[in-house]
């Protein structure tokens, strides 16, 4: 017969939730949304298997993400995913829309980062309310682009 001891394993670790996700992680590591589960099941469903696919999804149609999680997921559930997805780093890669006269930055998760109207550069913050418009309908325009 033996002292008494600890057995130490590595169980469960392997689905650890991990802080900050990383862009290219599936999406049920992000807290909340279990692996096989009912949300992972409707957001791969739905195309978004990614930590990415599920920030840009955020960024671009909110009440779509929501509804395709559905009741189930409570706010405060929703509030506790959402503040996790969010401290996901982005890194310095962009997308570039490009027109005649412009081009329009956009972050990994397609936020508008900046535009260059004619040539010249505009941060987001800086621009008029008018050609903040105007480059928010490109925006638009351009995200879709990527979504598909």
């Amino acid at each position: 017969m033996t002292e008494a001891f600890v057995v130490k394993d590595h169980y469960g670790e392997l689905y650890k939730k991990h802080h900050p996700p990383m862009l290219g992680d599936e999406v049920w590591w992000l807290e909340k949304i279990g692996k096989d589960g009912a949300f992972h099941k409707k957001l791969a469903y739905e195309g978004v298997n990614t930590v990415q696919d599920f920030l840009k999804m955020l960024v671009v149609d909110p009440p779509k993400l929501r509804n395709i999680l559905g009741p189930g997921m409570s706010e405060k559930m929703w509030d506790v995913t959402i503040k996790h997805a969010k401290t996901c780093v982005m890194g310095n890669k962009y997308y570039i829309f490009q027109g005649t006269n412009y081009r329009i930055f956009l972050n990994p998760i397609c936020q508008l980062v900046k535009a260059e109207i004619n040539g010249t550069t505009y941060p987001i913050q800086t621009l008029s309310s008018i050609n903040r418009v105007l480059v928010l309908i490109l925006n638009l325009m351009s995200t879709q682009s990527i979504m598909q």
